[in-house]
C-alpha cells in the first residue's frame, strides 16, 4: 500500500521516483539486505529506490483521496457491493 501512495500527488518524493515505480514491471523489483537481517524490495537497474512487490501494479498518478476511493469500490466490489465502505 505505501508505494501505492509514495505515487500520490500530495507525495513530496521525487517525480523520477515516482516515474520509476509507474514504469516498473513485476519483475523489476529486488529484494535486497538479506545478509544483515534487514531485507527490504527495491528497484536496483538504475539505483536503490525503495519500492514494494506492488510497484509492478501502480500504473497512475492520483491523488490521496482518489486512491481511497479507488480501494473501497475495488474492495466492495470484491466483497459483493454491500457497500460496508460507504
Amino acid at each position: 500500500m505505501g508505494t501505492h501512495f509514495v505515487v500520490t500527488n500530495e507525495s513530496q518524493v521525487h517525480e523520477n521516483y515516482k516515474d520509476m515505480i509507474i514504469k516498473a514491471r513485476d519483475i523489476d523489483s529486488r529484494v535486497t539486505g538479506r545478509s544483515t537481517g534487514h531485507p527490504v524490495r527495491a528497484d536496483v537497474k538504475t539505483g536503490s529506490v525503495m519500492a514494494g512487490q506492488i510497484a509492478g501494479m501502480v500504473k497512475e498518478k492520483m491523488s490521496c483521496h482518489d486512491l481511497i476511493q479507488k480501494l473501497v469500490k475495488e474492495t466492495d466490489d470484491l466483497i459483493g457491493g454491500k457497500g460496508f465502505y460507504e
